[in-house]
């Protein structure tokens, strides 16, 4: 009588579709989990790019529309503008940094808002026709705009 003698190399299909399988799960997860790596390496590095970039544009357009800028101190300016409705009052806006976060007072008792969180330190500088303002946000990184204005 014959031995019979099993072959151990190889894979049977089953086998063969079974990590076929994991392989497809563990590349359909890829796409999940790099938009998540991005956004908590982003929120543990507190640099928030985008929200700074916003902030940066829009205080452009105010500085654009502003006739005079007056340094408070280091985390607050004024911006005056001029008022349609009435030409004898001015429109004055605060940008003041108080509790991680820049806040936006609006004149005429209009409200406030929260323009920019996540900033550890803010600093406000007007030297001649230039004017920088400088956040801190996170643990590392500075971001720093420097504007220039000719004031009348």
């Amino acid at each position: 009588m014959r031995k019979i003698q099993i072959n151990q190399s190889g894979y049977t299909l089953l086998e063969a579709l079974l990590q076929l399988l994991c392989l497809c799960m563990i590349a359909a997860t890829i796409p999940l989990i790099i938009p998540w790596y991005e956004k908590t390496k982003e929120f543990m590095m507190g640099t928030n790019t985008a929200e700074f970039e916003v902030f940066m544009s829009e205080f452009r357009a105010d500085l654009q529309k502003s006739e005079a800028i007056y340094v408070v101190n280091d985390e607050e300016i004024q911006l005056e503008q001029a008022n349609e409705t009435n030409p004898e009052k001015k429109y004055l806006s605060t940008y003041r940094f108080s509790k991680n976060r820049i806040i936006k007072t609006y004149g005429l008792g209009d409200g406030t808002d929260i323009k920019l969180v996540a900033v550890t330190k803010v600093h406000f500088s007007l030297e001649k026709e230039l004017f920088t303002i400088q956040c801190k946000m996170g643990n590392d990184a500075i971001r720093r705009r420097t504007f220039v204005v000719s004031l009348k």
